[in-house]
């Protein structure tokens, strides 16, 4: 769980900077074949996640972006990318990952002050 809980981490920065978005589109073959791994991942972040279809993501995501900065498309959600499960979190078992992620706070804390 504990890499579980950096990416929850990670999660709160992006989310204290930006806007909380509506969903989290995830991608990678091996998150992508364990639906048991996506559905805790949506209880720890708390915020659901879609499962997305597209075959090379990151790459689709580089020609977006360079799209975008060469004025192509004004913005990268008007071609937005085809998404497949959708994995709503469960509430109570983000309040689980929350004292969690208090514990390995701490004990982060201790280890390295």
């Amino acid at each position: 769980e504990s890499i579980t809980l950096r990416f929850r981490v990670i999660h709160e920065m992006l989310t204290a900077s930006f806007e909380t978005p509506a969903a989290v589109v995830a991608s990678g073959s091996a998150l992508l074949h364990s639906p048991a791994w996506i559905q805790i991942m949506a209880d720890a972040l708390g915020q659901t996640i879609a499962v997305c279809s597209e075959p090379e993501a990151s790459c689709r995501g580089a020609v977006l972006w360079t799209l975008e900065r060469i004025g192509a498309i004004h913005s990268l959600t008007e071609l937005p990318a085809a998404t497949g499960a959708v994995f709503p979190a469960r509430p109570a078992y983000h309040s689980v990952y929350n004292g969690l992620l208090q514990q390995q706070t701490l004990l982060y804390e201790k280890l390295f002050e």
